[in-house]
């Protein structure tokens, strides 16, 4: 179930349009995505990973592997 928008994280403006762009619009879209994957994306770096981890380090949530 799909209830918390990315919105909800305290992100950077550009990595929260960057996953937007890539169609990760909820939390749990987030948790299904491995750090490689998102390595992947266009305009997702190591720096909007580390930022992505913190972010949901702080929900008690996290990447899958």
């Amino acid at each position: 179930m799909k209830t918390i928008p990315i919105d909800a994280l305290p992100l950077s403006e550009r990595t929260r349009n960057a996953l937007i762009k890539n169609d990760i619009l909820y939390v749990e879209d987030l948790e299904k995505k491995r750090k490689s994957e998102l390595l992947t994306m266009k305009g997702i770096g190591k720096k909007a990973v580390d930022e992505i981890e913190a972010s949901l380090q702080n929900m008690n949530k996290k990447l899958s592997g």
